[in-house]
């Protein structure tokens, strides 16, 4: 029933969110920076990537690393012929942009803002990283290792460099990292964003590719600048030294790579191999074959001695890291897609023919310059391209096509996403899961489709950029969406009472810490009875130094820690199995009872920018080798849903207003979640002003509802309207001996299974109070009923 108030509610606007792919970290808005909790879906299993390959690194016997942009890092066995899948590295929040390998460590560097190691050939399936590096306050775009001496180099955006001592950073302590000098961008207090890094095995320097279009040479052992060097005309993407320090090379967004001589300072060649941005670089121990990937999906093999070039392979991809493995004549190609590609490195040149030149025809000398290469032609029909050496790839590792396109339809529970591959699929809020898969069709079109006539309040920040669908939460805002029973489906006593989405999707994604929490809680609870009683404390349960409240388990997942009491000897102690059953049995119960149902597998993660003073969060483990290094920057973290154990710190790892709405303690509503109307008589039809005339309700509330309240008010007034169904039903007929009642707004008749919202949107269209005007239908004359679409 809708209730009086003084003041009109707010407008609520459709709003539209689409995420579209990009091609690098940094031309990402940092849609998520802001956000303080964040549920992610995983459409992938533990073996796939779901999102483009950032760097792809070979290790030691076989082993085979990439890094993805859907935040996790996969460990791989190759041979000469198959490759498996061994380990999921998985605890950064945002897209892993670089990889290095020392000491048997891998180190990875995300636009999350840290730096993580991990044990290179832990036999997990699923790993978590042994430490967390906190330096940078911004993205950390590259990496660059030091191996005849354990040093690491680091930098991102802002023009942040630092160097590591990996030793002492893999154990927690030492003097911390060293900052490099990089310089001053022009007209300003601080160097342009670094984008590539290379160090010499000896740690001697250091090379950074910069957006100040100069590849800056610092001193990798004090930090001090000792050149720039000058002549590239865009962004620097790639840069290599060789073992000695002596050379570099480089490549650039002006399409060229660049050879330098490091003691003279100076520039010896410029190749102009592709026609669009250089983004990665590989070449042989003896800095004699250079290999070369680009934004043109090219691949180019170069002998430096001679600048005789062929192209290896051409895909619709743009490339974004070579790994050259000579042992067994393979090269590891990552793009934007998420599948890994192995080719052969050294493939025989293709036959020469009866009209061709001295070279292959694959071979070509590169140009000096991109004008000159743009101004190439190869082969009789003039072709911008050469010949590939090799049409297909040796092995294919497949990936899952990423989502690159989402929308929220005007409901605020249906999405539609788009992949990479072009399929389109409705995802339900409610379910955490696909409830239509379209095929490849048009996205707009579809969505045009699907319009539904509702308005509401945009409760959920959406994004893809991490190739799954992403639901940023902030209060109020993400409590400003209510539906009612029957709109879920639900039917009986509450299918007329109203669910707010923004709670049940808490309650849903933390289904396991709150029933782990009233669990441990009751426990406790018991265990003070019996002490006060005086029989001990169970042998097998926490003690209160492990009480939800005060501390983290070692590990996600990890069982409260068990003490004993030596007079305990009589308390009735409790297996690890009855406590197993027990939880498991209230688990079922509370999956029972939820609204909101999301999947187990693949489980959705939860992903905070939320921290625990002690900075002890679920991705930082316990003790001297878990605590995170840094100045005290908020430490980012992710989390399975069903890894919560009951014991997060309340109010800094989980934020109180999370645990509240989870626990069904309540919430705190946006100010505009009513919608103020006016209900008026008609001029003519004699029937009488209502009292309270001005109200407020609901913006969920239906057009039926407010019929039938008017309908009950004039018939308090001894006026007695009939009601009919808006519109009416096929088989329907309209009675001719009854007044029948008629509401219409704008002068026209409302469907009954409008909102007041969406009302507001489609018919009113204006800011100010709804106005409704009740009078009897003429059946001369009836009113036109609202046709509302998808323009309207």
């Amino acid at each position: 029933m809708p209730e009086r108030c003084c003041t009109a509610a707010a407008e609520s606007r459709h709003l539209s969110t689409e995420a579209l792919d990009t091609t690098k970290p940094w031309q990402i808005s940092k849609i998520m920076s802001s956000r303080d909790w964040t549920l992610a879906s995983k459409r992938a299993c533990p073996e796939q990537h779901s999102a483009g390959i950032n760097k792809v690194v070979i290790g030691s016997a076989g082993q085979l690393f990439t890094a993805s942009r859907d935040a996790t890092i996969k460990r791989w066995h190759a041979d000469s012929s198959t490759t498996k899948f061994e380990a999921s590295l998985e605890s950064h929040c945002d897209w892993v942009n670089d990889l290095a390998l020392l000491e048997g460590v891998l180190f990875s560097c995300s636009a999350d803002k840290t730096i993580k190691l991990w044990q290179a050939s832990a036999p997990e399936p699923q790993q978590e990283c042994s430490q967390t590096l906190l330096q940078h306050s911004d993205y950390v775009t590259a990496l660059a290792a030091a191996p005849d001496v354990a040093a690491l180099a680091s930098a991102g955006l802002r023009g942040e460099a630092f160097i590591w001592d990996v030793l002492t950073a893999g154990q927690g302590g030492g003097r911390g990292p060293q900052q490099v000098a990089l310089g001053k961008r022009k007209g300003g207090n601080t160097p342009g964003s670094v984008y590539t890094l290379a160090m010499n095995a000896a740690g001697t320097m250091l090379a950074a590719g910069t957006a100040q279009q100069v590849i800056r040479i610092a001193d990798a052992r004090t930090g001090g600048k000792i050149m720039k060097l000058r002549g590239h005309t865009g962004t620097v993407r790639s840069v290599l030294l060789d073992g000695d320090g002596r050379l570099c090379i480089s490549g650039a967004a002006d399409r060229t790579i660049r050879v330098w001589d490091l003691g003279q300072q100076r520039c010896l060649h410029t190749l102009a191999l592709h026609t669009d941005s250089v983004w990665t670089l590989a070449a042989d121990p003896h800095f004699s074959v250079l290999l070369s990937g680009g934004r043109d999906g090219c691949v180019y093999r170069t002998q430096l001695a001679t600048r005789l070039s062929e192209l290896v392979l051409q895909g619709p991809d743009p490339i974004q890291s070579l790994a050259l493995d000579p042992t067994s004549n393979s090269l590891w190609v990552a793009t934007n897609s998420s599948s890994l590609r192995r080719w052969q490195h050294d493939a025989p040149p293709k036959p020469a023919t009866t009209s061709s030149s001295s070279t292959q025809p694959s071979q070509f000398v590169a140009a000096h310059s991109a004008l000159l290469r743009s101004r190439q032609s190869f082969g009789p029909n003039g072709a911008a391209f050469p010949e590939p050496q090799q049409a297909q790839a040796v092995q294919e590792v497949p990936g899952l096509p990423p989502l690159v396109r989402c929308a929220s339809l005007l409901d605020r529970r249906h999405i539609l996403a788009q992949d990479a591959a072009g399929h389109v699929e409705l995802w339900d809020i409610a379910g955490g899961s696909v409830v239509t898969r379209f095929g490849q069709v048009d996205f707009g079109q579809k969505q045009t489709e699907l319009f539904v006539p509702e308005s509401v309040s945009p409760w959920f920040a959406l994004d893809c950029k991490l190739g799954s669908l992403m639901l940023g939460l902030e209060p109020p805002a993400c409590f400003g969406a209510d539906v009612y029973g029957c709109d879920l489906g639900i039917v009986g006593p509450e299918d007329d009472q109203r669910f707010n989405y923004g709670e049940h999707l808490l309650r849903a994604a933390l289904l396991y810490w709150s029933t782990r929490y009233n669990l441990q809680a009751a426990e406790k609870s018991r265990t003070m009875d019996v002490v006060q009683q005086g029989a001990g404390a169970p042998a097998n349960y926490a003690s209160p130094r492990t009480s939800p409240s005060t501390s983290l388990p070692s590990s996600p997942g990890a069982s409260p820690d068990k003490g004993t009491n030596p007079t305990d000897s009589a308390s009735p102690a409790r297996s690890s199995e009855e406590l197993a059953a027990e939880e498991q049995s209230a688990l079922e119960k509370a999956m029972d009872t939820q609204i909101f149902k999301l999947p187990t597998y693949p489980t959705p993660i939860i992903i905070s920018s939320q921290e625990a003073p002690s900075k002890q969060t679920p991705s930082a483990r316990q003790g001297p080798a878990g605590q995170p290094q840094g100045p005290g920057q908020a430490l980012p973290w992710r989390l399975p849903v069903t890894n919560f154990t009951g014991r997060e710190p309340l109010g800094s790892c989980l934020p109180l207003w999370v645990a509240q709405a989870a626990s069904g303690s309540g919430y705190t509503k946006p100010a505009d979640s009513k919608c103020a109307f006016l209900l008026r008589p008609g001029e003519g039809h004699g029937l009488p002003a209502m009292l309270d005339a001005r109200l407020t309700a609901p913006k969920v509330l239906r057009m039926h509802k407010v019929s039938s309240y008017t309908q009950g008010k004039l018939l308090e007034q001894g006026i007695p309207l009939t009601l009919l169904p808006v519109p009416l039903p096929p088989q329907g007929s309209i009675p001719t001996d009854k007044p029948i009642l008629e509401l219409t707004c704008n002068g026209q008749a409302i469907p009954d299974n409008l909102t007041l919202a969406a009302i507001k949107t489609f018919v009113w269209k204006r800011s100010d109070d709804l106005v409704f005007v009740y009078r009897v239908r003429n059946a001369m004359s009836p009113a036109p009923i609202a046709q509302i679409g998808p323009s309207s």
